[in-house]
């Protein structure tokens, strides 16, 4: 449900924009489900597995060998082979140059008068530095899907949309 309705939401900011097609990549639907993960609520999960309870004892379900389970990935290459060159970058610590760099980056917060789309640009800025620089946590992924729940709520709080006509004739 979340992630479906993820996915009208671009659509309708695409058709906002005027931009002809919606394209979701790989790493925006990975983003789109964890923000719709993190949205499912305890009193969900748990009306679930009731629910999958009556399921199971209706299609008479086998339960999995746990040597099948085990052994079901077997033949499967789970990581790519890393280089010398990559183990090397990979200990280096982080050369001082680099360091002023980012200190440089760090200043005042200067106040502007920004945009939706500036902020949804900034997210997608942090989402880019996270995955770059590996630093993608449970605690990050939540605390971005947090952040993106609240520019959907300030969004779309600028007044109440009563048919779908509405929308595009505010076009």
């Amino acid at each position: 449900m979340h992630y479906r309705k993820e996915v009208v939401r671009r659509f309708l900011a695409d058709v906002k924009r005027q931009t002809p097609t919606t394209i979701i990549d790989v790493l925006q639907a990975m983003w789109m489900i964890a923000k719709a993960w993190n949205l499912v609520t305890e009193k969900t999960i748990a009306n679930y597995f009731k629910t999958w309870q009556r399921v199971q004892e209706e299609l008479h379900l086998q339960e999995t060998d746990f040597e099948d389970f085990v052994t079901f990935d077997n033949d499967f290459a789970i990581c790519g082979e890393l280089t010398d060159a990559d183990i090397v970058t990979s200990v280096l610590p982080v050369t001082n140059a680099e360091a002023d760099e980012n200190e440089e980056e760090e200043g005042e917060m200067i106040e502007h008068n920004f945009a939706i789309k500036d902020a949804y640009n900034a997210l997608n800025t942090i989402k880019s530095v996270f995955l770059k620089k590996g630093g993608l946590s449970d605690d990050v992924v939540k605390s971005i899907t947090k952040l993106d729940c609240a520019l959907d709520v300030i969004t779309h709080t600028g007044g109440k949309q009563t048919t779908i006509n509405d929308f595009f004739s505010n076009q």
